[in-house]
């Protein structure tokens, strides 16, 4: 069966607001390291500095979001990709079932697989922390995330399902001969 490509780009807007926040509280940073009337003289150069690396920080990330054209979720013929997992293409045959779950209004596609320790083992420290909290909330442990997609979780997995199933069939179908 052949799937529609689904691609879901990244959400940009957010990057835009934290980088003008990060680079206006950069500026004033910068303006209280080189204001001569310093109100408080000890206090003015730990803030300043603070300020101008905290922020600087965040706005080089928030730059590096708003300059990633990479599309947050794919959906093919091949399997799933969600950047935000962490994890490279799930191919279908990996995949055991799929089912629709929550997580405080957030919408996921819960991901029951074949070998989960093996995806587990690829996942980065961070991400295996938020593994315990998805398995405590009563989730799978792997969950892709449909936040700012109109994509429903429950036609998403019967989706899955089906794909799933056919994919299944087609690697277990056993060669015949013909004649």
């Amino acid at each position: 069966m052949a799937v529609e490509k689904v691609v879901v780009p990244s959400r940009r807007g957010p990057a835009v607001v934290v980088l003008v926040v990060s680079l206006a509280l950069v500026g004033v940073g910068v303006r209280t390291l080189l204001d001569p009337r310093a109100v408080l003289p000890r206090g003015d150069l730990v803030q300043g500095m603070a300020l101008v690396t905290i922020f600087g920080l965040l706005a080089l990330i928030a730059l590096r979001s708003v300059l990633d054209a990479r599309p947050r979720l794919v959906i093919d013929d091949e399997g799933i990709e969600d950047r935000t997992l962490g994890l490279p293409k799930i191919p279908w045959h990996a995949i055991r079932s799929a089912r629709p779950g929550a997580l405080r209004n957030l919408p996921l596609l819960c991901l029951e697989m074949h070998d989960e320790a093996a995806w587990l083992a690829k996942l980065s420290a961070p991400r295996a922390a938020i593994v315990k909290r998805l398995r405590a909330a009563g989730l799978t442990a792997i969950c892709v995330n449909l936040l700012g997609t109109k994509i429903s979780p429950t036609v998403l997995a019967e989706l899955v399902t089906v794909k799933t199933t056919s994919t299944s069939s087609e690697v277990q179908r056993p060669c015949t001969k013909r004649s």
